[in-house]
């Protein structure tokens, strides 16, 4: 009987340790927040809107290994058990036949790792702020969803920025004076109030010296990261915001 306990405990043993296959220092993080991060097991993806990705190899996976790190350090362990249920690494991934570098469904983080120019720490930082925010923004009352579509006042049908991108390839990562005095950092945020709302979340996580500066000088940004910022605070952040105010 106590040999087979035995043998037991050495096949199972193994799969908890190894769970998710990831980079030794992914896993610890896995375990620290008690939050699954996958990076061979992808049988239980049930997004339709993903059509294809493929499994990252490990060289691929120790690349995000800090920005996963400064991502889950920068919130407490609480608020992220309450919004975020899982990520997933993986080398490619398209959202309806589109390249994308992140996707999230407002619980659950898909994570491209090779759908980039640039594979620096601040690009996936920006992918997992961006996604994470998601979890925030589809949470918040009707009232601070409204006063943030209020701040901007219009958005534009994905047909005609898809248009834009194609007529100039940086049209997505760019603006115009005019775009920042209606409060958008980015062309991207113009294609829906949650797209504004990550874009406005992952700048002012991974660059906030850039949005403190835009803040100063224009009224409508400085209104949305005020809104940014209390529904952090509403969904449990604690620490200090990390353009110092």
């Amino acid at each position: 009987m106590l040999k087979k306990i035995f043998i037991i405990l050495a096949i199972i043993m193994p799969i908890n340790c190894y769970a998710y296959e990831c980079d030794q220092k992914i896993d610890s993080i896995s375990e620290e927040y008690n939050i699954p991060i996958f990076c061979q097991d992808f049988s239980d993806i049930k997004n339709k809107d993903i059509i294809t990705f493929n499994r990252a190899e490990h060289d691929l996976i120790k690349k995000v290994d800090t920005p996963l790190y400064t991502f889950f350090h920068s919130f407490n362990k609480l608020m992220l058990n309450k919004y975020l249920k899982k990520i997933y690494l993986v080398k490619d991934l398209k959202l309806r036949n589109t390249d994308v570098g992140g996707l999230s469904d407002g619980s659950i983080i898909y994570v491209c790792l090779d759908n980039f120019n640039s594979l620096e720490t601040a690009v996936y930082l920006n992918v997992l702020h961006h996604e994470f925010s998601s979890a925030i923004f589809r949470r918040l009352d009707p009232e601070k969803k409204f006063l943030w579509r209020s701040i901007t006042g219009k958005y534009i049908s994905n047909k005609e920025f898809f248009k834009k991108c194609l007529e100039d390839i940086s049209f997505a990562k760019s603006s115009t004076m005019q775009d920042l005095e209606n409060g958008i950092l980015r062309n991207y945020s113009l294609t829906n109030a949650e797209n504004d709302f990550n874009v406005f979340a992952e700048t002012l996580f991974v660059d906030p010296d850039k949005i403190k500066t835009l803040s100063i000088k224009y009224q409508k940004i400085k209104d949305k990261l005020n809104l940014v910022k209390q529904s952090y605070i509403d969904a449990g952040y604690m620490k200090k915001f990390p353009d110092d105010t």
